[in-house]
């Protein structure tokens, strides 16, 4: 090997084979600036599906953004490897090479890749753009997060790949439907308090990390039916900087309206289409 080769070699090292990158494209629509090497008409339908979500999230949570400035960004790559080596190199977040696709907040930006299909990520992105959605439009700088079992369950009732014109179209998650109903037969169906208190981040237990989003899915599934105000005022409540505690307090203050919303929850999940 001579000297030059080894130079060669030296350089590509050092930028982190930068040279292998693929070539994104940056494309704006109304609210998201897009990265993207996927090319012609899915890239046209990612931008759909972008505003589609968009419009969806506002449907349900109106309002103007609460940072200044505050400009989401998306970046989607054609290939699985693409991704995980960006991932590997993004210092905004602690990055595990089993996450589909991820929110930077350093950066206000969604990260995935294609999958076998679009609509694969497309259900990737309509869950993590809610996250996206949330910490610009619902949460006060400063202010703790909106409660695990509110955000992540309501980024799963917003989980899609299909569209109905310019917003989502609502699907029925039967895997997490069964697995709560089998949970209820068996016996080791949560309490209220258990899906109320959990912090999904503290789950090594594949299991019952994925026990965590069934319930907390299908307890904003049940909200969102039969009580949308509620939804909505715990948004609102957390936007005007109210803590968790707080608003818990309003929303579930008594014994009483917490067994009445858990005995609910029990027969919405039985009788679930």
């Amino acid at each position: 090997m001579n000297r030059a080769t080894l130079l060669c070699l030296s350089a590509l090292l050092a930028t982190g084979w930068a040279a292998a990158e693929p070539e994104l494209k940056e494309v704006r629509t109304k609210h998201y600036t897009v990265r993207s090497d996927l090319k012609g008409q899915e890239l046209r339908e990612l931008q759909h599906f972008l505003e589609a979500m968009f419009k969806s999230y506002s449907k349900t949570f109106k309002g103007e953004p609460l940072r200044e400035g505050y400009a989401p960004q998306v970046r989607v790559f054609r290939e699985q490897a693409d991704y995980t080596a960006f991932g590997q190199s993004d210092s905004g977040v602690r990055f595990n090479a089993n996450w589909r696709g991820y929110f930077s907040r350093s950066r206000t930006e969604l990260v995935s890749y294609r999958g076998e299909t679009l609509a694969d990520l497309f259900a990737i992105l309509s869950h993590e753009g809610l996250h996206q959605f949330m910490w610009g439009y619902g949460v006060p700088p400063e202010a703790e997060d909106f409660p695990d079992w509110f955000e992540e369950g309501l980024g799963e009732w917003f989980r899609t790949g299909r569209t109905r014109g310019s917003t989502l179209i609502q699907s029925t998650l039967t895997y997490h439907v069964e697995r709560v109903r089998r949970a209820i037969d068996e016996g080791w169906v949560w309490t209220l308090d258990q899906i109320l208190e959990c912090d999904p981040a503290k789950l090594e237990d594949p299991d019952r990390f994925n026990a965590f989003y069934a319930h907390a899915y299908l307890l904003m599934d049940l909200l969102c039916a039969r009580e949308p105000a509620v939804v909505r005022q715990i948004y609102l409540q957390k936007k005007a900087g109210k803590t968790n505690a707080e608003i818990m307090a309003e929303v579930l203050g008594t014994p009483e309206k917490k067994e009445r919303l858990y005995q609910a929850f029990l027969q919405h999940v039985k009788t679930k289409k």
